[in-house]
């Protein structure tokens, strides 16, 4: 056995002591640092004379001989606020520590509240009094395509302007999709929808659509201007909902912000839910007229006409709002003004925001809708923790009465 072989051997024996009576050698030392206690009990101390275990002693007196620990760097602490939010930021980071891709932090079982499907016309007429003619179709295969993208697979679809009164189209989507991942908005008039559609097996008309997941109506009185006295509103508005009132179904107006303080007073007598599209449809100022030219001082949404109406009904309950189409609004890309409004609609309803892309974006065609969708994160975690699942989720499946399916 050479010299360095034996010295190892020494060292381990050596070692097997010290471990084999730790127990009482820890005691032993223990007393030489608690000198009261030991006179106290009368004991006396087990080694006198400097040895080579009490020339060890501050090493025994720090810590037990333990096997040897691997100390790693401390992960940092999640403190406060960013504790309650953990499980909504659950998809945030990748693990290469940059940020996750924008479908897979948004809430699970998100809504699309609002998308068109537009098809060929040999399958699917326009209207004959349609206001414009589509460049191009955006079939139920582009729409699902589209789903694809966002990571959102369950819509609304609305019928579009140029159908009129035919819902054909969206009906046969509805058809195709089922009930379960899809809702439909119809357009009908309500003075003639018995005579239009007739009956279907015994059953109304609504009752049908019903089935297949139609959950409201959609008055339009933007892109097909109607000039109507606040009398003249509240008569359509109350024979539209003495229609749907029975089905549970949703009163979508489509409606400039203008007529907010109106509606303020017709829509509490309804029995109705009402849904805006559009953050209401207000007329935002020149300065949001150009990306090039961002405002100058922020927007205060109280001195948009309509606006502290719009706040009013939202506190009443009755009434939803579509966080949805910002460039049908303003030029900025970086929505300063919009999002000074959702801000504040946030705070005044955060049960009744629905998100909707506003898909295929029609006389917009091509917009990226990802950074509008990633402002209304950002509003989100500005405004609640439980926001997201709110706007994304839950306040769309209390709207378009998912959980009863």
């Amino acid at each position: 056995m050479g010299p360095t072989a034996a010295g190892i051997l020494v060292l381990n024996r050596f070692t097997w002591d010290i471990l084999k009576h730790r127990d009482h050698l820890r005691r032993t030392l223990e007393s030489f640092s608690q000198p009261s206690r030991t006179k106290a009990s009368g004991l006396q101390p087990f080694v006198r004379e400097p040895t080579a275990l009490t020339t060890i002693q501050p090493l025994w007196h720090a810590a037990p001989l333990l096997p040897p620990l691997r100390i790693q760097p401390r992960a940092p602490r999640i403190m406060g606020s960013n504790l309650r939010q953990s499980n909504n930021l659950k998809h945030r980071s990748t693990k290469g520590g940059s940020e996750a891709p924008l479908p897979q932090r948004l809430p699970a079982n998100s809504w699309d509240s609002h998308i068109h499907v537009v098809e060929e016309p040999s399958r699917y007429p326009l209207s004959t009094t349609a206001d414009y003619q589509p460049s191009k179709s955006h079939t139920l295969s582009d729409a699902l395509a589209f789903t694809r993208t966002t990571g959102i697979h369950n819509v609304v679809l609305i019928q579009p302007s140029i159908y009129g009164y035919d819902n054909s189209c969206l009906l046969d989507s509805l058809r195709q999709l089922g009930p379960r991942r899809a809702r439909g908005v119809v357009c009908f008039d309500a003075a003639t929808i018995d005579e239009e559609t007739g009956q279907h097996g015994g059953d109304s008309v609504l009752s049908t659509w019903h089935q297949l997941g139609v959950r409201g109506v959609r008055l339009n009185l933007v892109s097909v201007p109607q000039e109507l006295d606040a009398g003249e509103l509240a008569r359509m508005l109350h024979e539209y909902a003495d229609l749907i009132r029975d089905y549970g179904w949703v009163l979508e107006l489509y409606i400039r912000m203008e007529t907010m303080p109106d509606l303020a007073t017709i829509v509490p007598s309804l029995g109705v839910k009402v849904c805006l599209d559009h953050i209401a449809n207000p007329k935002l100022p020149p300065r949001s007229s150009s990306p090039s030219s961002p405002s100058s001082s922020p927007l205060n949404p109280y001195d948009l006409v309509g606006f502290p109406a719009l706040i009013s009904l939202l506190e009443k309950g009755s009434t939803y709002v579509k966080i949805s189409g910002p460039y049908r609004l303003s030029a900025d890309p970086q929505f300063h003004d919009v999002g000074a409004m959702v801000r504040e609609l946030m705070r005044a309803g955060r049960e009744r925001l629905v998100f909707a892309t506003d898909w295929p974006h029609t006389r917009f065609e091509g917009v990226d809708i990802a950074p509008f969708t990633e402002a209304c994160l950002g509003w989100c975690a500005e405004a609640d923790p439980d926001m997201a699942e709110r706007l994304f989720r839950r306040n769309a499946e209390e709207l378009w009465d998912v959980t009863a399916l």
